[in-house]
């Protein structure tokens, strides 16, 4: 099940927190974070539906699906008898695929996450022709 943080709401820590467990977090995890949080709302297309948490769908699965389709558009309505003729992709995964993006629930958090800023980059044409 995938979750979606709110990160607008993080206000930092408070005044009555110690000052040393304040001072560390300013410069330690905190501002890590507010230093990486602008990079995490543009990941690369594969690095998303990696992260998306596909059942049997790893890093190198992902990596082919955004070369070959160049979209999550594509991606996401992709049949499987489309996808089973991409290479290392079997009839179960590409039924895993489709029924991930068929998931009303997963719809909606991911209409979540591009509504609060997320661009995925390494969008382009598709590698191989598939019909839309």
């Amino acid at each position: 099940m995938v979750r979606v943080i709110n990160t607008a709401t993080h206000r930092g820590p408070s005044r009555s927190t110690p000052r040393s467990a304040r001072q560390w977090l300013e410069e330690g995890p905190c501002r890590q974070y507010s230093t990486r949080l602008p990079r995490s709302r543009t990941p690369s297309l594969a690095r998303f539906v990696f992260a998306l948490g596909i059942p049997d769908v790893g890093e190198g699965t992902a990596k082919l699906l955004a070369r070959a389709l160049g979209s999550l558009d594509r991606i996401s309505r992709a049949l499987p008898d489309v996808l089973v003729y991409l290479p290392d992709i079997g009839l179960e995964v590409a039924h895993e695929i489709h029924s991930f993006f068929d998931d009303e629930h997963n719809q909606s958090v991911i209409e979540q996450l591009r509504s609060r800023g997320i661009e995925l980059q390494e969008e382009g044409e598709a590698y191989y022709f598939i019909a839309d």
